[in-house]
């Protein structure tokens, strides 16, 4: 039986992570991939199913070319676009809570927040941030909340709440487990900090993705692997796509 004192859920890995006193050790990037990647933006109420985990990489590449556009230094590009990565990460282990609820309503809210911000330092110790989220990640964030709202949400009457310029480019869905594997890719390469020519790869996603080739990949036969062998395909497929990236010059 459950100790009521210490609540707890089971993770992805096998793991436990006590929600209300999470522990360093027990933050793991596979469940943070897996269960974002199953999570759908706007509780659910979006056109197509649209994964926390894909905002994730697309806050990310966002915030970093930001980072870049201002001449930021390669560490700092490298912590944005992680902190971009991982910025919902607390929604892992939480779930995700609807911004009227979170923001508006003062009890439940300030509750939900408490705890999220407790998840979320856990995070940042875990992989090495700061406590402390760049501009550029809230501003990312915001941006492409409003390109979301305009691309999978049915306008109703009332405002959405967004009111950053969107994007140009409409967003396109990827299936649970292309999002789940963009993140993990994504996350490598961050981690490697590969650049070229001064720009960050990190922040090229999309044409990492491109270059993986998702739609000939078998991704049920990687669900099925051990995450071991999971990561050591991605990392792989990622020196295969960095490759063809490079030689093709389409880097941004």
């Amino acid at each position: 039986m459950m100790n009521s004192a210490t609540p707890r859920i089971p993770t992805f890995t096998g793991r436990w992570f006590t929600p209300l006193d999470p522990r360093v050790e027990d933050v793991e990037i596979i469940d943070i991939a897996h269960a974002l990647a199953n999570e759908c933006r706007f509780t659910g109420h979006t056109k197509r199913f649209y994964s926390v985990a894909q905002h994730s990489v697309l806050v990310s590449s966002i915030a970093a070319r930001a980072a870049q556009a201002k001449e930021c230094g390669k560490s700092y590009i490298q912590t944005v676009a992680l902190w971009g990565l991982l910025h919902d990460a607390a929604e892992a282990y939480l779930r995700d809570f609807s911004r009227p609820l979170k923001h508006g309503w003062a009890g439940v809210g300030a509750a939900y927040r408490a705890v999220e911000n407790r998840i979320m330092d856990a995070v940042c110790d875990k992989f090495e941030l700061p406590h402390a989220m760049p501009a550029e990640v809230r501003e990312a964030d915001e941006r492409l909340g409003t390109t979301e709202w305009r691309d999978l949400m049915k306008p109703p009457a009332v405002e959405s709440g967004y009111y950053a310029e969107p994007l140009p480019a409409a967003i396109v869905p990827w299936r649970p487990a292309e999002a789940k594997g963009r993140f993990l890719m994504c996350f490598d390469a961050i981690a490697r900090g590969w650049f070229h020519n001064g720009e960050a790869i990190c922040v090229t996603p999309k044409r990492l993705g491109e270059a993986f080739a998702w739609d000939l990949v078998e991704m049920e036969t990687i669900e099925r692997c051990a995450w071991t062998t999971v990561v050591d395909v991605i990392t792989t497929a990622i020196n295969e796509a960095l490759a063809r990236c490079l030689k093709a010059e389409e880097l941004i």
